[in-house]
């Protein structure tokens, strides 16, 4: 609503009514699925709740009876004494290590990698059980809240967790989540192409891991190029099935057929107008 009121030098000024908005949050009944991992997940947050009572009230008395008294600042030096030598011997062999693992990187490579995947793992359950706490569902909430907000919003998100009509198609969840801008998607192509070459790292194993491996690369390749190369997710899953093909960057195969357009047209503004003119002769 909008009226005109009289100023002080007598001309009319508009004056705006207040402004009303809303958001409006429809909901409805949750596909089993999802109703069972609710279900799941609120239970489990209570396991852990108590867990963490329990823990929190046992370490409490542990620190109470057994850790009164500060260890006194004389003892402590004493527990110096032997971390220098420690030192000094980490300093002088740290080059040795490094020289026998860059000369053995075939023999090492394996145990590295299968060293760096145990300790991922322990991080990963040791990560999980702290966002199960109430302190670390905090932190996730910030996080996962926004994300959920946004999936909520979209018709592919209501179709997978609420029982509207049919479930959405693996291709369209993964167009919620992944970029459309020419620079996002080229930092996601170049990742999946980082991701299938790396099966090279441990032979046969990696394999194995490309079997599974090609039918998510295929959906997130459909789901970002598929409008502009129908025959690149045929492309992709070939390459990731049939042993040794991995070279192939399909991602990036992708990203260069649908934008290379864009960048031709970009560079041809910045050329002279002559030159410009034989560019687009000889492309036609």
């Amino acid at each position: 609503m909008t009226k005109s009121l009289p100023s002080s030098d007598g001309t009319d000024r508009d004056e705006h009514g207040p402004t009303l908005r809303l958001k409006l949050c429809l909901t409805g009944p949750y596909r089993p699925e999802i109703r069972a991992i609710l279900s799941i997940s609120q239970t489990w947050f209570s396991t852990m709740d108590g867990i963490t009572t329990v823990s929190s009230t046992a370490w409490n008395a542990f620190t109470s009876t057994l850790l009164l008294k500060q260890v006194p600042r004389s003892v402590q030096k004493i527990f110096l004494v032997p971390t220098v030598p420690l030192a000094a011997a980490s300093v002088v062999l740290l080059p040795i290590l490094l020289g026998l693992l860059t000369i053995g990187l075939p023999f090492f490579l394996p145990i590295i990698v299968g060293a760096l995947s145990i300790a991922a793992s322990f991080g990963a359950v040791g990560t999980g059980v702290y966002l199960s706490s109430s302190t670390g569902r905090q932190i996730a909430s910030k996080i996962i809240g926004p994300v959920a907000t946004a999936l909520t919003a979209t018709t592919a998100g209501q179709q997978m967790i609420y029982e509207t009509g049919p479930r959405p198609s693996p291709v369209a969840l993964a167009e919620i989540v992944l970029p459309d801008d020419m620079i996002g998607q080229l930092v996601v192509s170049l990742l999946i192409d980082f991701i299938g070459s790396s099966s090279y790292l441990l032979p046969g194993v990696g394999e194995a891991f490309d079997v599974m491996w090609a039918p998510v690369q295929t959906i997130l390749l459909m789901a970002m190029y598929d409008k502009s190369m129908p025959s690149l997710k045929y492309i992709s899953f070939m390459e990731e099935i049939i042993p040794f093909t991995d070279v192939l960057p399909s991602g990036t195969l992708g990203w260069v057929r649908k934008y290379s357009p864009l960048v031709m047209e970009e560079g041809l503004k910045r050329v002279p107008d002559h030159i410009r003119d034989i560019v687009r002769e000889t492309r036609i």
